[in-house]
């Protein structure tokens, strides 16, 4: 299926760039007759079906075919666009995925200067796609970010906390010390000797030291750091004690 798939991706692209070449267009206009026929359309189906009904095709070589023809049409197209009218067009025209390095550049020093202003770094990443699918797609590309500006908005984030020696839940599994009935916060990851597994179970031991990935809001988030954090009956040491 591999081979199928490379051969009719990369040898009818180059069939339909050396075609483009024959004519006396430029190279690039070859290059983009090439990639356009790089895919399996919808008439293979029927030359296919009419293979098989003239004993040219079994049905084992049929479901090849079909098989290809898939593989090749859910390829996604990725395009580079100078500006905003060219990634419209190149979205209307049916790119998948759209990269404008001019944009990409500015994004990132935004972010960098988010960063060092000490806004939370996931709000940051919304505000960032959010301003990524305005400018590189049409309206579609909004819905898709719609759901992440609705959780910004709701004030859910996420916060990695440190596992006290102290604290009353130190050496409990995550099913016991019951963080969610507590907190409010869901437990969606946790680190171990260095080792991050996602979505623990309840069976997973919050050992001194760990830390754990909870998101919430930021009332739940403080009640979690309380409950990870010294147990409020812990001795405190201090210099003068420490020294004497």
């Amino acid at each position: 299926m591999a081979a199928l798939s490379t051969l009719i991706i990369v040898g009818k692209a180059l069939i339909g760039a050396a075609i483009g070449f024959v004519f006396p267009y430029p190279a690039r206009t070859g290059l983009i007759v090439g990639a356009g026929l790089s895919q399996i359309g919808e008439f293979s189906f029927i030359v296919g079906q009419t293979g098989m009904s003239l004993g040219l095709l079994d049905a084992t070589q049929y479901s090849l075919i079909l098989a290809g023809a898939i593989v090749s049409i859910t390829v996604p197209i990725i395009a580079r666009a100078a500006t905003q009218e060219a990634a419209r067009h190149l979205a209307e025209l049916g790119a998948g995925m759209l990269v404008r390095p001019e944009l990409e550049g500015g994004l990132q020093i935004l972010r960098n200067a988010l960063l060092t202003l000490g806004f939370p770094p996931r709000r940051i990443q919304v505000f960032v796609d959010d301003i990524r699918g305005r400018e590189v797609a049409s309206g579609s590309a909004d819905d898709e970010f719609a759901l992440a500006r609705k959780l910004s908005a709701s004030e859910v984030d996420l916060e990695w906390l440190t596992v006290s020696a102290d604290s009353e839940v130190a050496g409990l599994p995550i099913g016991r010390a019951s963080l969610r009935g507590r907190s409010g916060v869901s437990v969606v990851a946790s680190e171990h000797n260095g080792v991050v597994t996602g979505n623990p179970g309840p069976e997973t031991l919050l050992a001194a030291g760990d830390r754990v990935a909870v998101i919430g809001r930021p009332d739940h988030l403080t009640a979690a750091a309380g409950l990870l954090g010294p147990h409020p009956s812990a001795p405190v040491t201090t210099a003068g004690s420490a020294s004497a």
